[in-house]
């Protein structure tokens, strides 16, 4: 992609006609550059206007300020991707919808359209969209020029990995696989925590900090006061019904722990029923074509048959599942039908036991020993869930484990793609600091969090005032000509970024990207104050005919603050662009 014009609706906006390959420069300029009044400055002729709307134009969110300050107004930013020319309209008034090629469409297709021509390799992954990657080329925020690796889309060291690393060729897939390992691992850390500490459930649960000894204490409890309940002396006429009431009892308690076996087996098989697996030999070819390999058609006929045979033993899966389901359901219903009756009876047999005498002190036993044997039942099953949980937690600890193991074997394949992206990063900062050591570094991240590497991008003595500056260019510059998963080729820098940079810098980077542009057929778009363009004219870097050629020759726009006429808007305008909402 490269940007050919940018004009508006308005005959006061001043139509910027870009130069493909070629560096293009937007000058804002005093019309009394002695004049030292505060209102007479270099800011506000529209220079990061500029920027902003062919953001705008290029499918950022709203901006309520042009809404409010711009009425009625209608952008439109001609560009070319490859041979391919085209042309997007979007008014201040009605900014979820876009023309397209003439053909009116919303913000959001707008947004997939240039995903899908501009950025490769993003299949399935959103946190790699057209909106997200494509402020690596134009640093829109005040924040994004005083650090390399800050955007305005990225919201988390996650993401800010994610979409730098693919962009320095990085496989994403090796990236997002330990984020969501940490992820499952951090909800099932977090999730066992809640539970430990939740007062309710402890309470009802278990009422002491080690689990095993409660459970020990629970079932010596529960065998003395049963032995203590055989001694009961009890009138000889019902100790037939005793029995029987025992029976019955014990009976009740023993098939209300088979049902809620079944119950827990029947909702283990219906989840197990909504998993969804599989990927379809026709995903994987495409996925071939989308990365530009030719899948073999032996190959395709091998995905083909692997296909089959992996959906006969789901489907084979799916009716044993439904099968076994069904067949638990019967028998759960069976289940509780016994259990109907055994209440009948006991009911039957603890009326006529109550109607008779010794029945008091056997029953108050027998009651604390059902609340005893209830009760070593939940601390049971607690200890279960607690084991599961951290059975859940050491899986996926090994899964990490492995994960990072094979981070380290792919950074050992990324290896040379490493150090074509170093190598030119060095090659542009020593043209700026031949003394200064500089590097993209790129290494595996085994801690306990999302991010898989980190990577860093230094010149030395890089926090110094327009040191950092320079490792920004040199870094925005690598992206842009390695040119991994993209078909960008414009940059845009603003004359922020231009602030501290030394006037020496600025000629190497005016003939540094004289010969990109050629060499690569890129473009270079970068908005300068006159008193920059000043420092560099006196002779002491740059001959007039140097001048000429690398400055001169490529100013495609002044803007001035001589009338608003001379403005890129052409009218007095006060537009907050760094304002969110």
């Amino acid at each position: 992609m490269q940007l050919i014009k940018l004009s508006a609706n308005q005959k006061s906006f001043h139509t910027i006609d870009f130069k493909t390959n070629k560096v293009n420069i937007i000058c804002g300029s005093k019309s009394e550059p002695e004049d030292t009044a505060t209102d007479k400055t270099f800011n506000g002729v529209g220079k990061s206007l500029t920027q902003r709307i062919i953001n705008f134009c290029l499918g950022s969110s709203r901006i309520p300020t042009f809404e409010e300050k711009l009425p009625d107004w209608e952008f439109t930013l001609e560009f070319q991707i490859g041979t391919e020319k085209h042309v997007i309209r979007r008014g201040t008034n009605k900014q979820t919808k876009v023309i397209f090629n003439s053909k009116e469409i919303t913000v959001t297709k707008y947004n997939k359209i240039l995903g899908d021509l501009l950025f490769h390799n993003t299949e399935g992954m959103g946190e790699l969209s057209h909106r997200a990657l494509i402020n690596r080329f134009l640093r829109v925020d005040k924040k994004s020029c005083q650090e390399w690796d800050e955007y305005d889309h990225d919201k988390t060291a996650y993401t800010r990995l994610l979409r730098i690393g693919h962009l320095l060729g990085l496989d994403f897939k090796v990236i997002e696989q330990k984020k969501e390992l940490r992820s499952e691992s951090e909800k099932i850390k977090g999730d066992l925590e809640r539970l430990e500490k939740d007062e309710v459930f402890k309470k009802y649960f278990s009422q002491e900090e080690d689990i095993e000894i409660e459970i020990d204490d629970y079932r010596e409890r529960v065998i003395q006061l049963g032995a203590n309940l055989k001694k009961v002396k009890i009138a000889e006429d019902y100790r037939d019904v005793e029995r029987e009431a025992n029976r019955l009892s014990e009976l009740k308690h023993t098939n209300n722990n088979r049902k809620i076996l079944i119950e827990n087996k029947i909702n283990t098989i219906s989840k197990a029923l909504k998993i969804k697996t599989g990927v379809s030999s026709d995903t994987v070819s495409k996925m071939y074509k989308k990365a530009s390999v030719e899948v073999p058609e032996m190959v395709k006929k091998t995905l083909s048959d692997v296909t089959k045979f992996h959906e006969h033993i789901i489907t084979g899966r799916l009716k044993r599942l439904l099968n076994e389901k069904d067949s638990l359901r019967s028998e759960l219903v069976s289940m509780e039908s016994e259990l109907r009756e055994n209440d009948t009876q006991l009911n039957e047999k603890m009326k006529y036991l109550s109607a008779h005498g010794a029945m008091d002190e056997y029953g108050a036993l027998r009651d604390q020993l059902e609340d005893l044997k209830s009760h070593l039942d939940r601390l049971k099953i607690f200890k279960k869930i607690i084991e599961e949980y951290e059975s859940k937690l050491l899986s996926k600890k090994t899964e990490l484990d492995e994960q990072n193991k094979y981070a380290r074997q792919y950074l050992q394949e990324y290896a040379p793609i490493r150090e074509e992206n170093n190598a030119m990063f060095r090659s542009f900062s020593k043209g700026f600091y031949p003394e200064y050591t500089a590097g993209i570094s790129v290494k595996g991240n085994f801690g306990e969090n999302q991010t898989q590497f980190d990577i860093d991008a230094t010149i030395d003595y890089d926090d110094s005032d327009g040191i950092g500056e320079i490792k920004i260019i040199c870094f925005d510059l690598t992206v842009l000509i390695k040119a991994h998963n993209h078909s960008v080729h414009f940059l845009f820098h603003d004359s922020r970024l231009f602030s501290d940079v030394d006037p020496r810098q600025i000629v190497t980077l005016l003939k540094l990207m004289d010969e990109l542009c050629q060499k690569y057929g890129v473009q270079y778009i970068m908005t300068v104050n006159q008193n920059t363009l000043d420092s560099i004219e006196s002779g002491r870097y740059l001959t007039a005919q140097e001048y000429k050629e690398y400055v001169t020759d490529n100013v495609i726009l002044t803007l001035t603050d001589e009338s608003e006429k001379t403005k890129l808007l052409g009218e007095n305008v006060k537009i907050n662009l760094d304002k969110k909402k």
